[in-house]
């Protein structure tokens, strides 16, 4: 799967094997997504994705917004990130300049940083492949560029 994205991995390396095929939305669509649609498409824009009218819509909403919103959900979830490290530290009787350490760059204040997130079925080796570096190059390249990029692992 995807093996066109990365010719040079053999077929038996790639790390893909499966994609989500979807959402349920109302579950999965934060409430700020959902108002702002609501605002710009009007209600009931959800039983009207297929028409491509909609999606001319969607593409009208002013760029603005769709950043102020993206930024905001983006600063809530580095917030939690930060109550549910120092929750875990606390636990584990960590200290707390190592959760500060830890946290100086998940600044729920400074959302621009660019985030790369995985969870739970990630590995190195899949972060490899995605980055496109080899092992030993990739916490070389995330030491010297560590303030404009974020890696996220979750749930190991």
């Amino acid at each position: 799967m995807l093996q066109g994205f990365w010719p040079e991995i053999p077929p038996e390396e790639n790390p893909v094997s499966a994609i989500t095929n979807g959402v349920h939305l109302p579950t999965f669509l934060a409430t700020e997504w959902s108002d702002t649609f609501d605002r710009f498409l009007g209600v009931g824009w959800q039983h009207r994705l297929e028409q491509a009218n909609t999606w001319e819509q969607i593409r009208a909403i002013p760029d603005h917004v769709f950043w102020s919103v993206r930024q905001y959900l983006k600063s809530q979830m580095l917030e939690l990130v930060h109550q549910r490290v120092r929750q875990q530290h606390y636990r584990n009787q960590e200290s707390e300049s190592h959760v500060d350490r830890l946290l100086r760059y998940a600044d729920p204040r400074k959302p621009n940083v660019l985030t790369v997130g995985f969870a739970k079925v990630a590995s190195v080796s899949l972060t490899n492949h995605v980055l496109g570096l080899p092992e030993k190059d990739l916490f070389l390249a995330l030491g010297s560029n560590a303030a404009g990029l974020r890696i996220d692992f979750l749930g190991f």
